[in-house]
C-alpha cells in the first residue's frame, strides 16, 4: 500500500503543477479555461492533451515548463501501472484464488493431521505409564502382577484402581506369575500413525512405540 500511495503521489504532483502552470499563464481565446477544465475532469489524459497540445498555446510563459518526456514519465507511467495492478486483482488473481485456497486448506489439512496423531501417540504414552504405575502398586500390595485386557473407552480395574482408557486405545497386559514376575503392556490405536501403532511398555521401564523399541 505505502508503494501504490508513493506511486500516485509523483502523477498527482505532474497534475497540481498542470493546474498551477495553466493559471499562471495566458492562453489565445478561451484556451485558458478549457485546459483548466480539462485536466481538472480528465487528469490523465488531461495531462498528455495539455503537454503536447496546450503549452503550444501559450501566449506568455511564467518560466522554464517541466519537459515533455519528464511530465509523461512521471505523470502517466505510474497511473496507468497502478491500472495494470487493479486489472490483475480483479480480474487474474480470482482465477488463481481458488488454487492457491485449495493449497492452503490442503496445508491445514497436513497440519491438523500431524497435530491429530501427536496427539494419540500422547494418550497411548499416557494411557500405558497409567497402568503400569497402577501394575506397581498392585505388586507392592500382592507381590504379583496382574494380567488384564480393555477396549476403547472401557472402564477396567487392577486391584483396587480405576481407570477408563482413552477413546481409541486397547490395553493388554500380559503378566508372568511369580518367581518370573514380569509384565509386557501394549496399548494399540488403529488411527496412529505408521509404526507406531502399538505403544510397548514393561516393569523394566523399558517402553517405546513397536519396531521402534529399545
Amino acid at each position: 500500500m505505502l508503494a501504490v500511495g508513493i506511486i500516485l503521489a509523483i502523477p498527482t504532483i505532474i497534475w497540481l503543477w498542470c493546474i498551477v502552470d495553466i493559471l499562471k499563464n495566458e492562453f489565445t481565446g478561451y484556451n485558458k479555461i478549457i485546459w483548466f477544465l480539462v485536466v481538472i475532469i480528465l487528469p490523465v489524459l488531461g495531462i498528455i492533451l495539455y503537454t503536447f497540445i496546450g503549452q503550444n498555446q501559450k501566449t506568455t510563459s511564467s518560466g522554464k515548463g517541466i519537459s515533455k518526456g519528464l511530465i509523461i514519465g512521471l505523470g502517466v507511467i505510474p497511473v496507468l501501472l497502478v491500472l495494470v495492478v487493479i486489472f490483475l486483482r480483479a480480474m487474474v488473481l480470482p482465477q488463481l484464488g481458488p488454487g492457491i485456497r485449495d493449497s492452503m486448506k490442503s496445508d491445514a489439512g497436513i497440519r491438523d493431521s500431524m497435530k491429530s496423531d501427536a496427539g494419540i501417540t500422547d494418550s497411548m504414552k499416557s494411557d500405558a505409564r497409567n497402568v503400569q504405575t497402577m501394575e506397581e502398586v498392585y505388586f507392592g500390595e500382592n507381590h504379583k502382577y496382574i494380567s488384564v485386557t480393555a477396549t476403547s473407552g472401557a472402564m477396567f480395574s487392577i486391584g483396587s484402581q480405576v481407570m477408563t482408557m482413552s477413546k481409541g486405545n486397547s490395553l493388554s497386559v500380559v503378566a508372568q506369575p511369580p518367581p518370573i514376575d514380569k509384565y509386557v503392556i501394549t496399548v494399540t490405536n488403529p488411527r496412529a500413525a505408521t509404526g507406531s501403532t502399538s505403544y510397548v511398555t514393561d516393569n523394566d521401564f523399558t517402553e517405546g512405540f513397536q519396531g521402534f523399541r529399545p
